[in-house]
C-alpha cells in the first residue's frame, strides 16, 4: 500500500506537497522519527512499519523535517530489502531537494548518513561517500545533533575500510575518529570503530594475533549489558581476519556464532561485504575433507544462496560487487572441477577489483588464484599470482599478511 501511494507520485510532486503546520501532527511525526533508530537496531521487524507510517502521514498531511527521515528510510528499504536500487536513488534525490527547504537544517546530518551510508553505495562506488559523510559529521556538530554526527563519522570510517584505503592512513583516520567519538560520548560507535582499528593494527603487524583476540574480548565485555551491535561488528572483523589469513575453520566458527550477521547491517555496505565473505567461507567449508558429506552439502547450499543474493544486486546495477561475483564463481568452479573456468573467473576478478579500486580484494584474488594453480601443479603461474598478491598486500600495508603468506607458501 505504501509503495503504491509513493510510486504514483513523482519526485516533483513529493517535493511540492504542502508544509505540515498542525502542531499535534508534527509532534506525532517527531515521535515516529525518534523511534526509527531504535527499531532499526533492536526491532528490525518493526522498523519498516514505523517508516511506512511516517511516509503515509507525510503524504497525507504535509511535509516537515521528519518527512526527510521518512523518505530517506523508505529509500533504504527499497534498496536494501526490495532490491529496487533506482527507486531508492529517486527517494535519495527527493530528500536532497527537501533539505533545501527552510526549516530542514536539524535533519540534514541525519539524512546525510542515511543517503550516503545506506542508499548510494547500491548504485555508486562506495568510496565516493567519504567527503559527504565528513560534511554530514560537521553539520551534526554545528546543529548539536551529535548522534547523527557519530553515525556519519563511523560510516565514513567503515566505507574507507571496505573500499581500498592504505592501512597507515586508515589507522590515523580511525584513531582521530575514536577520539572524536569519545569526546561526543558516543561509546557504542567508539567501540564499533575500535574493532576496525584492532584489525588494522593486526594487519600492520603492530599487534599479535593473541593481543588482537584479547582486544576483541575486551570490547564485547565493555558494557554491563552486552551490545548486540558491538558483538556483530566484532564478529565481522574476526571474519575479515580469518578470510585474509585463510583460516577457514575460524571463519566458519564466526558465522555459526552470528548466523544473523547480515541482517544486523541492513542497508550498509557491511551487509554486502558479509554476504560475499559468508559465500566464500561456505564454499571453502564445502570442500573440507574433515566434514561429513551432509555437512558439505549444507555449506554448499548456503553458499549458493548467498551467491544468488549477490548476483541479484549485480544484475540490478550495483557497481561494487562484480569482482566479488567472479571470485565466488571461480571458487564454485573449483568445487565442481572446472579448472579452466575457475582460472578465467580469477582473471576477471583481478581485473575488475583493480579497475574499481578494490586493491585489497585484488590481492585476495591473486592469493586464491595462486592456490588454484598450485593445486594443478602449475608452479610458474602459481608463483606469479603469489608474487602479485605479496606486492598488492604490501602496497596496502598488510605486512603481517605478507609474512604469514610467505611462510605458508614456502612450506606447502
Amino acid at each position: 500500500n505504501t509503495r503504491r501511494v509513493v510510486k504514483n507520485r513523482s519526485s516533483d510532486e513529493l517535493v511540492a506537497l504542502p508544509d505540515l503546520t498542525d502542531a499535534r501532527l508534527i509532534m506525532g511525526q517527531r515521535l515516529l522519527e525518534l523511534l526509527i533508530p531504535a527499531t532499526y537496531q533492536a526491532q528490525p521487524t518493526l522498523f519498516p512499519l514505523v517508516v511506512f507510517l511516517l511516509v503515509r502521514t507525510s503524504i497525507k498531511h504535509g511535509i516537515n523535517a521528519s518527512s526527510c527521515d521518512a523518505f530517506a528510510c523508505y529509500g533504504l528499504l527499497l534498496s536494501a530489502a526490495f532490491g529496487k536500487f533506482d527507486e531508492g536513488e529517486e527517494m535519495a534525490r527527493t530528500v536532497e531537494r527537501l533539505l533545501s527547504k527552510p526549516g530542514m537544517q536539524r535533519i540534514e546530518s541525519r539524512s546525510t548518513y542515511i543517503l550516503e551510508g545506506f542508499i548510494r553505495h547500491w548504485t555508486c562506488p562506495v568510496l565516493i561517500s567519504r567527503d559527504l559523510l565528513l560534511q554530514g559529521y560537521q553539520i551534526g556538530l554545528e546543529t548539536g545533533d551529535v548522534e547523527s554526527a557519530a553515525f556519519n563519522i563511523s560510516l565514513r570510517c567503515c566505507n574507507s575500510w571496505f573500499a581500498y584505503h592504505p592501512l597507515a592512513e586508515l589507522q590515523k583516520e580511525f584513531e582521530a575518529s575514536v577520539k572524536a567519538l569519545v569526546q561526543l560520548n558516543q561509546r557504542s560507535h567508539e567501540r564499533n570503530l575500535q574493532a576496525y582499528l584492532l584489525v588494522v593494527r593486526r594487519l600492520r603487524n603492530l599487534d599479535s594475533k593473541a593481543e588482537t583476540e584479547v582486544g576483541f574480548e575486551e570490547l564485547m565485555k565493555s558494557e554491563k549489558e552486552p551490545s548486540v551491535n558491538v558483538f556483530h561488528t566484532v564478529k565481522l572483523m574476526q571474519l575479515e581476519l580469518c578470510v585474509l589469513f585463510r583460516e577457514w575453520e575460524g571463519a566458519l566458527f564466526c558465522l555459526t556464532e552470528a548466523p544473523d550477521i547480515r541482517t544486523k547491517f541492513l542497508g550498509t555496505y557491511a551487509s554486502v561485504r558479509v554476504t560475499f565473505l559468508e559465500a566464500l567461507v561456505y564454499l571453502k567449508a564445502s570442500t573440507s575433507t574433515t566434514s561429513s558429506w551432509p555437512k558439505r552439502r549444507k555449506w554448499k547450499r548456503k553458499a549458493i544462496k548467498s551467491i544468488k543474493i549477490l548476483h541479484g544486486w549485480m544484475k540490478n546495477g550495483n557497481p561494487n560487487v562484480r569482482h566479488y561475483m567472479h571470485i565466488l564463481m571461480a571458487e564454485r568452479a573449483l568445487l565442481d572441477g572446472y579448472w579452466r573456468k575457475a582460472e578465467n573467473h580469477f582473471s576477471a576478478a583481478i581485473t575488475f577489483a583493480e579497475n574499481c579500486g578494490f586493491l585489497h580484494d585484488k590481492a585476495l584474488s591473486h592469493d586464491l588464484a595462486s592456490a588454484c594453480y598450485g593445486a594443478q601443479g602449475k608452479e610458474v603461474t602459481a608463483n606469479f599470482h603469489f608474487q602479485s598478491s605479496q606486492r598488492t598486500y604490501m602496497e596496502w600495508g598488510a605486512t603481517a599478511k605478507v609474512e604469514t603468506q610467505y611462510i605458508y607458501y614456502n612450506s606447502s
